[in-house]
């Protein structure tokens, strides 16, 4: 084996464990064709990729706009373009894969984990309300 192989091969096992045989290698041909078939896939569920992308682009526009974005932190701005991706997803492709709804839940979720902790909620609100009227 050339000490190119070797070295890949440490890097993906360095205990150097297990060996990978050069026959183990997967021809370039058979990748292609891999990748060929998910993109296929994702197509039925994602859109077309160039026209949800552009979408996701512009909704992004949108977001930059808006008078606080650049007050935002990166877990925020971050959690609102992923939501971008998944909104535009959603419209591009299948809009009822439910996956594309439970990433916009989960990512909004993080951009909630990325705000200062002393920020109030709504329930801090109600709670407030409620016992103010008391």
């Amino acid at each position: 084996m050339n000490v190119l192989k070797k070295r890949l091969y440490n890097l993906i096992d360095p205990s150097e464990k297990y060996t990978l045989a050069i026959s183990q290698v997967t021809p370039m041909s058979n990748i292609t064709e891999k990748i060929d078939m998910i993109i296929t896939k994702r197509q039925r569920t994602h859109g077309v990729y160039k026209e949800q992308a552009g979408l996701a682009q512009s909704i992004k526009d949108t977001f930059r706009k808006g008078k606080n974005w650049d007050a935002l932190n990166d877990g925020q701005r971050e959690a609102l373009e992923m939501i971008a991706v998944k909104i535009a997803r959603t419209l591009s492709g299948d809009y009822n894969f439910r996956d594309h709804w439970d990433d916009i839940v989960g990512y909004a979720q993080l951009g909630t984990e990325s705000c200062a902790l002393n920020m109030p909620t709504v329930e801090m609100d109600i709670l407030g309300a409620t016992e103010v009227q008391s």
